[in-house]
């Protein structure tokens, strides 16, 4: 991806943009299973620096949002099943 167009967007969507409008339009082109937090942090960033330009004000929602996702997919990384003692005395 090299990037969202903030200029292409028109200003209306971009004032009343949900947070899960701007996430699907940074993910749309990756892997929904593998998401690389380093690379939607990097767009994420580009995005804030792009809405900066045009002098918006950033909501706070859009910072939840990432830290959101990055929760889940650390939480989901400790879940992953480990092999117990018991699984190796059968």
């Amino acid at each position: 991806m090299e990037g969202i167009r903030i200029a292409e967007i028109p200003v209306e969507e971009l004032v009343g943009e949900s947070w899960e409008v701007v996430l699907h339009r940074l993910t749309e082109d990756m892997d929904p299973w593998d998401i690389d937090l380093t690379e939607l942090t990097r767009r994420f960033r580009d995005y804030l620096s792009a809405l900066r330009e045009l002098r918006f004000e950033i909501p706070g929602r859009m910072v939840l949002a990432c830290s959101i996702l990055l929760r889940m997919k650390s939480d989901g990384l400790l879940e992953e099943e480990a092999p117990t003692e018991r699984d190796d005395l059968v």
